[in-house]
């Protein structure tokens, strides 16, 4: 329902806590992952409440951000 709601969305706070939420489902975590700072996708990824997928992914992002260009 959240994710439905357009002026929720454009908060940074609200993001962050569906990325987070262990019990979020994945696709909806997934997706709010490639709108994350990169200092919040550190955190994620070697964060242990959230699902491995989830930290796996922010990790792979990680990566496309330190690749040199």
């Amino acid at each position: 329902m959240i994710t439905e709601r357009r002026e929720w969305m454009r908060n940074y706070q609200v993001r962050l806590g569906l990325a987070t939420n262990p019990k979020a489902r994945l696709p909806i975590a997934l997706r709010q992952l490639s709108t994350l700072g990169e200092r919040d996708l550190r955190l994620i990824a070697r964060s242990k409440n959230v699902p491995q997928a989830i930290s796996a992914q922010a990790r792979r992002l990680l990566m496309t951000v330190k690749a040199p260009k």
